[in-house]
């Protein structure tokens, strides 16, 4: 576990269940990541929550109810086997986020002029919202379009990627 001003990263040794990926966890049904673990808390005399996938929805609600960035997720392989990462943002999110978040979700990416739309603003604060999420390693730029017509998707770091948030 790593804490900075501005995020908690939270390394944890082996692989998300078959069916989970970074890219739906919180999303799909629960699973036990690790049954031997869940087993012997269930024989604590005070159990902590041991329901499977019970950490990970009860983070993202968590996040959700004080207007913070959902958690983000990465799975990678090491020589000794698998490690997930998950980073806790502890910056606010402004309320826009989850509309371009779930427009990105549907349409793959977004504009600038789709921002101006959907939140109300203007062309310079839709640019530096757009930024800000860049900067915060949320989005990137895709590739190859002009400067006038930059449009943004999700940012997922590569799998020997480590997070690359800017320092606090």
């Amino acid at each position: 576990m790593r804490l900075f001003d501005n995020r908690i990263e939270i390394e944890s040794p082996g692989a998300l269940p078959r069916t989970v990926t970074v890219a739906n966890i919180g999303h799909v049904g629960s699973r036990t990541r690790n049954p031997l673990i869940a087993r012997t808390l269930r024989d604590f005399p005070a159990r902590p929550n041991v329901d499977a996938g019970e950490g990970v929805r009860m983070m993202f609600d968590e996040m959700a109810q004080r207007s913070l960035y959902p958690p983000l997720y990465r799975e990678s392989e090491l020589a000794a086997g698998s490690v997930v990462t998950v980073v806790l943002m502890c910056d606010e999110k402004p309320p826009l986020w989850d509309a371009v978040s779930e427009w990105i979700d549907r349409n793959g990416s977004i504009g600038n002029a789709v921002v101006c739309r959907l939140g109300g603003v203007n062309t310079q604060s839709a640019f530096r919202l757009l930024k800000q999420w860049t900067d915060l390693g949320m989005l990137e730029a895709i590739p190859g379009r002009g400067r006038l017509s930059i449009a943004y998707q999700k940012r997922v770091p590569a799998e020997d990627e480590p997070f690359v948030l800017p320092a606090p």
